[in-house]
């Protein structure tokens, strides 16, 4: 679609872009300036009759988030993108998702974001 000029922008994040700047790279531009926020939730799904899966996912993923090990691996997989981005200069325009759950706990940027978007992340309620 942005392609074929249907559109203009198309969101992606960090994560996805620069493979598919690559791939694409007389027809895509990623903005040298400019980056959009929003919080936003990932789902595991599993079957409903596998309720013990369901919660030994949850407690294995809060498990490696509190001993540190989620933001190893986090950071193994995504460091170099977040590097690339350049992220501490860049304008961040942060959007409200009204779909986000109510009640969701702050999110910690600080193993990942630059102090500025951090701090303007957490001034937006996130």
């Amino acid at each position: 679609m942005l392609i074929h000029k249907r559109f203009d922008y198309f969101h992606r994040g960090v994560n996805e872009i620069w493979d598919e700047q690559k791939r694409y790279k007389k027809d895509l531009k990623v903005s040298d300036g400019l980056m959009f926020f929003y919080k936003h939730v990932i789902y595991f799904f599993v079957n409903k009759g596998q309720v013990h899966l369901a919660k030994d996912l949850e407690k294995g993923l809060n498990m490696a988030i509190s001993d540190g090990s989620f933001k190893d691996v986090f950071l193994t997989n995504h460091k170099s993108f977040i590097e690339n981005a350049k992220l501490d200069t860049r304008k961040l325009i942060i959007f409200d998702n009204p779909l986000t759950p109510k009640g969701m706990p702050a999110l910690d940027t600080s193993w990942w974001a630059p102090q500025e978007v951090q701090e303007k992340i957490a001034s937006a309620g996130y």
